[in-house]
């Protein structure tokens, strides 16, 4: 079973590791699990933003 770090990331097409062969490719109504999903480890994760400096 594969753990999630992050459970608030969400279940989209475009980070799945199955996006190239999927059948089911947006076909999901939305709030809709798909339970093929296996997030694509080739894409880097989420990038914290940068605080902007404020100007003294």
């Amino acid at each position: 079973m594969i753990s999630r770090k992050d459970e608030k990331e969400p279940e989209i097409c475009i980070i799945c590791a199955w996006r190239k062969d999927c059948q089911k490719k947006f076909s999901l109504a939305h709030g809709q699990k798909c339970l093929e999903f296996t997030r694509d480890l080739t894409l880097k994760g989420k990038v914290p933003e940068e605080q902007p400096q404020k100007e003294k």
